[in-house]
């Protein structure tokens, strides 16, 4: 992959089992175009599948890059967790990658009325990808495999951050076949109706009730 990287002059995402004794992880990692590995994740929120075997990371980080902005990953079910996409959020990730293996076991194609839009959501949007893109504020791009026995179910997408916004478009790939997906947009919003900041701004964190907290120490 990193090989792969250099060649293309490219930023690559991807997803692997990683080994760090006596641990494994379900891991993705974020390499440059010179070939180095820049970012990392390691999935917190195992599912039946992975829980088996792997150990959850207990991070979640951004890592900036010159020409993107600030990336974040997620892997698999951990879109399933609104703190995940929030806390990428709070970091001021202006872009949110997530491979996964997806075979409709979460989430649902969104059914909106259409004319409430200016631009129509495409055939295929999945609910889980949708709301992160729209909870955190941040272009989100999901890879998923297509086909093979466990019959997973493609639609891999970049999502964007509000159908009222025409320059911008979400992407949906096939469901049964291999696709490349290309989607032009900008990370910085910062004229918009709602951007990153003043979705922060609502948080009123000052408000916030404590679900745990610590008795004064007795002497």
């Amino acid at each position: 992959m990193k090989r792969i990287a250099q060649e293309m002059d490219a930023h690559i995402v991807f997803g692997f089992a990683e080994k760090e004794l006596p641990h494994y992880y379900n891991s993705a990692i974020l390499i440059n175009p010179e070939g180095e590995v820049i970012g990392k994740h390691r999935k917190i929120h195992l599912d039946e599948w992975d829980e088996k075997w792997a150990t959850p990371g207990d991070k979640i980080s951004i890592t900036p890059v010159n020409g993107f902005g600030r990336i974040g990953m997620m892997i698999g079910s951990d879109a399933l967790f609104p703190e995940v996409a929030s806390v990428l959020a709070v970091k001021r990730a202006d872009m949110i990658c997530i491979p996964t293996s997806w075979n409709g076991k979460y989430g649902t194609e969104l059914s909106m009325n259409q004319e409430m839009f200016a631009k129509p959501y495409p055939n295929g949007t999945v609910s889980t990808w949708d709301a992160v893109a729209k909870g955190a504020q941040a272009y989100t791009i999901v890879a998923n495999f297509v086909g093979t026995d466990t019959q997973y179910r493609g639609r891999s997408a970049i999502y964007n951050l509000d159908q009222n916004y025409t320059e911008d478009e979400t992407v949906i790939a096939s469901e049964t076949e291999e696709t490349v997906l290309i989607n032009a947009f900008h990370t910085m919003k910062t004229d918009w109706w709602l951007d990153q900041e003043k979705l922060i701004l609502t948080r009123r964190t000052a408000f916030y009730k404590p679900l745990v907290t610590r008795e004064p120490p007795f002497f």
